[in-house]
């Protein structure tokens, strides 16, 4: 797990519906977000950290991708050990960051919907920096080496919004919408196994927080091939609010078979 904390209300707040682009307006998005990366990449780091100071969400962001990081250069250092041992070696499964890099990229579009997201992206990732290289005598250089580019900092945050959970206060039943209004959230997770369900808004998983982890059981006895679903979203929320909800915060038309039938009834 990889956690940073948050404020209750923020796993549903409301956010603009992405606005359809054509293909070259895609491409200068990406062309504008790629070159503020290079030029974060390319700024001095002198006194950075003197001029510069982060709110405390963005402290927490900055908590989050270190963790992410360290666990890659950890991952990356046991894989680099295991080739050097003359030991026959096990079939390759992919690392949890290999995992990581499996679920969807929402960069781009969450950018166009949030641009103001990305100056706040950038403070961190150069706060980051320039504290790295400010301890750089007590940080192994192979480990600092992560943090000079942005590459492994942009994976992260691409896939952050869209993929992580949130987490309430110990023992509220989860789904959302069993959950009490009056719960407090306590932060977000990523559980990038967990990330592999895809939304239902009639879902037959149910998911439970246990600790520090994160439990998925079936509600009800599965058929052979039926796929397992966990919702996103409130599900006691009319059609048309879940669909808004959903094409707003996780970028997809729903198309579950609850919303194919109410969309039939136009609800």
């Amino acid at each position: 797990m990889l956690g940073k904390q948050g404020k209750r209300g923020q796993a549903e707040e409301a956010i603009p519906n992405p606005t359809p682009v054509t293909n070259n307006e895609v491409d200068d998005v990406d062309k504008t977000i790629d070159a503020r990366w290079k030029t974060a990449e390319s700024s001095l780091m002198k006194n950075i950290l003197r001029s510069q100071s982060l709110s405390e969400s963005e402290l927490e962001t900055a908590r989050f991708l270190s963790s992410a990081i360290i666990r890659c250069w950890r991952e990356e250092l046991d894989t680099l050990g295991e080739k050097t041992q003359n030991t026959p070696q096990a079939p390759k499964l992919l690392s949890k960051w290999e995992n990581l890099l499996t679920l969807q990229n929402n960069e781009a579009v969450h950018l166009r919907a949030h641009p103001d997201t990305l100056d706040t992206w950038i403070r961190v990732y150069t706060f980051l920096r320039c504290a790295v290289q400010a301890a750089s005598s007590a940080i192994p250089s192979t480990l600092a080496s992560y943090f000079e580019g942005s590459e492994r900092i942009r994976d992260v945050l691409a896939r952050d919004h869209g993929n992580v959970f949130g987490i309430w206060e110990e023992g509220e039943a989860m789904p959302d919408h069993n959950r009490d209004d009056e719960s407090e959230m306590l932060g977000f997770a990523m559980y990038i196994d967990g990330s592999y369900f895809n939304h239902s808004c009639d879902p037959n998983v149910r998911k439970t927080r246990r600790g520090r982890a994160m439990e998925f059981r079936t509600t009800r006895e599965i058929v052979a091939g039926e796929e397992l679903n966990i919702n996103y979203i409130d599900t006691k929320a009319d059609g048309k609010s879940r669909r808004k909800e959903l094409l707003s915060g996780w970028y997809f038309d729903c198309k579950c078979r609850r919303c194919i039938d109410e969309q039939a009834l136009d609800i």
